[in-house]
């Protein structure tokens, strides 16, 4: 397998890692904030939402040439799918792109399943073939991660330039790829289009630092200097200076000293094989680390954005117990309890209530909150209900009801009333 084409999935699978976590950042503040799911599924009409989508999909394809090939591996990219339910298509895949960890960058970018997607893939279990299918499964999820990016910001007025990164050299196939392509059309085909792309993409290109990813130019250096082990093997490994080479040597996705001039090691940092959780661990446990405030979900539960920039506010602010969430520009609103009895039972509750589904903690979460939310300005009890409903997926209208009702019949099982509990 040759080098220049291991190091350009590398570099690829890299970017769209922290592309992926600047996505969870912006989605989980629009979600708190600006209350974005109403905003998209009530307010906008579907001609709105139609517009949004195409100005997001124009750009997307405009901010690179081979951006518009990409769009092929991306089966759910249709206004019907999209549009459907009041847009609830366009939020399903903004959620499934979303990181449950929007502070780190992670080790390998967030999937999006499909099963046509899936289906297209099924046939090629081919070894010589994994490295091919994991370019065009990043270009894919490059191609959605880049789609939401700018369909966000078409609907909030915003607007960004992209600058393209030159890859490494070596336009040719790999031995590996024309032997597997003598005998795959589909695949034949599909190499000489990463061909002509790359070949497009290469002309527009500059050189970029491997960790802070700034031109020269923007990183106020004459040039950047490059890993001589790599260049002799045909990979552009380039660094602004030597902090940056210093950083991705110790701490890169994976560090650079583990896969500088080793072919496998790149291959299997690739494929998923190498230690990259224990890179993670090293970074949640080096010195200065703070503890976590919060466990890792249940399996199956997945933290809504709103939640998720809930957690980020009280992890920052630590010495608050919650934060109730203003619309821009008003400043939020910070809750702390008195009662030490109360403060505890308040992080018993919270606790669970991030951890999985649970609506009943979630509700004894409300009656605290109330009082406090009722006296912050713009926020009051519907607010209140809305922010919850926001980040835990819990309507208070409908199981508070319920759980007061069971909590009325075991109080008169034990011949007690309200005001006597």
């Amino acid at each position: 397998m040759k080098d220049s084409l291991l190091q350009n999935v590398h570099v690829i699978q890299s970017q769209l890692c922290t592309l992926q976590r600047d996505l969870s950042k912006k989605i989980s503040k629009r979600y708190a904030e600006d209350d974005f799911v109403h905003q998209w599924t009530e307010v906008c009409t579907q001609k709105e939402r139609e517009k949004w989508i195409l100005e997001g999909l124009v750009r997307t394809c405009d901010a690179s040439p081979d951006f518009e090939a990409h769009r092929r591996y991306c089966p759910e990219i249709t206004m019907r799918r999209l549009n459907v339910v009041s847009g609830r298509g366009f939020l399903n895949l903004i959620e499934k792109l979303t990181l449950q960890d929007i502070d780190k960058v992670p080790d390998n970018f967030r999937r999006v399943p499909n099963p046509v997607w899936e289906a297209m893939n099924d046939g090629r279990k081919d070894p010589k073939k994994a490295i091919y299918i994991r370019l065009t499964d990043t270009q894919r999820t490059s191609f959605l991660t880049f789609f939401v990016w700018n369909t966000l910001l078409a609907f909030y007025g915003e607007k960004e330039e992209y600058g393209l990164m030159k890859t490494s050299g070596g336009r040719s196939f790999p031995q590996e790829f024309k032997e597997s392509a003598q005998e795959d059309k589909e695949l034949a085909q599909a190499l000489k289009d990463v061909c002509k792309e790359v070949k497009a993409t290469h002309a527009d290109a500059q050189r970029g630092c491997m960790t802070c990813e700034l031109t020269a130019e923007r990183a106020g250096v004459k040039v950047l200097l490059a890993c001589q082990k790599c260049k002799s093997m045909g990979r552009s490994v380039y660094y602004c200076g030597r902090e940056c080479q210093v950083k991705d040597w110790k701490s890169g996705r994976p560090p650079h000293k583990t896969i500088c001039g080793n072919t496998k090691a790149l291959a299997d940092a690739i494929m998923g094989d190498s230690g990259s959780s224990d890179t993670q661990t090293r970074t949640e446990s080096g010195e200065g680390a703070r503890k976590p405030m919060f466990k890792n979900p249940s399996p199956g539960y997945t933290r809504s954005p709103a939640l998720l920039h809930q957690m980020k506010m009280l992890e920052e602010n630590p010495n608050l117990d919650y934060a109730l969430i203003r619309t821009e520009p008003h400043p939020d609103h910070g809750v702390m309890l008195a009662d030490p009895m109360g403060k505890l039972y308040f992080r018993i509750m919270l606790n669970r209530a991030v951890k999985s589904f649970s609506p009943r903690e979630v509700c004894q979460m409300y009656n605290l909150l109330l009082p406090m939310a009722e006296r912050a300005p713009g926020i009051g009890k519907a607010g209140l209900k809305r922010q919850l409903k926001r980040e835990y997926n819990v309507d208070i209208d409908g199981w508070n009801p319920l759980f007061q009702q069971k909590a009325d019949e075991e109080l008169k099982k034990q011949g007690k009333t309200r005001e006597q509990s």
